[in-house]
């Protein structure tokens, strides 16, 4: 896989390009992994364990329903309560590894999308799932057009604003738990 340093790109474009350093290094990582043309090797790999996973956890959306009720419930519904969370375990595990080793420093989405759905839709996991994959595009799509636009013509690296979002987000969610006994 050939990848451009900064150095490179600021050899090839100048020294006036009005884009510091930082981003530079951020857009050659981007640049090596979706290639000059945006051929996405690596989405090629991550793709389909993404998708079987998630086809997984929706087939098993029901279970998950009667698994948030507790674990009674779940017995009493005929749930192998034990067997399926291993089982939602490992699968849950390797799609978040696969994203992550896709995404690196944007790994917040896949922390703040589901909280943002249930506290729009509530815990029905038939719809959670699906509408935290799209919340988690929509934020991402936010952050990017946010990380363009703010400080223009310099482009600050996504990441940045993932992580001012994200724990932006997070700090609201503890304090907001701990009127509710989640001290």
């Amino acid at each position: 896989m050939d990848t451009i340093s900064a150095d490179e790109l600021t050899k090839e474009y100048g020294e006036n390009l009005a884009v510091n350093r930082l981003s530079l290094s951020v857009g050659s990582e981007i640049y090596g992994l979706l290639g000059p043309n945006g051929s996405g090797k690596t989405v090629v790999v991550v793709a389909p364990m993404v998708l079987i996973c998630t086809a997984s956890m929706m087939e098993k959306s029901q279970a998950f329903n009667a698994m948030s009720s507790g674990d009674d419930v779940a017995r009493t519904l005929g749930v192998d309560v034990d067997r399926f969370r291993r089982r939602s375990l490992i699968t849950v595990s390797f799609s978040a590894s696969a994203c992550i080793a896709f995404t690196g420093i944007i790994g917040f989405i896949g922390l703040m999308s589901p909280h943002i759905c249930r506290m729009i839709m509530g815990n029905d996991q038939r719809f959670l799932i699906p509408a935290s994959a799209l919340m988690g595009a929509l934020i991402l799509l936010i952050s990017d057009t946010a990380a363009r636009t703010v400080l223009s013509p310099v482009e600050i690296p996504v990441g940045v604003i993932m992580y001012v979002l994200g724990g932006i987000f997070f700090v609201y969610l503890i304090t907001r738990g701990q009127g509710r006994g989640m001290e």
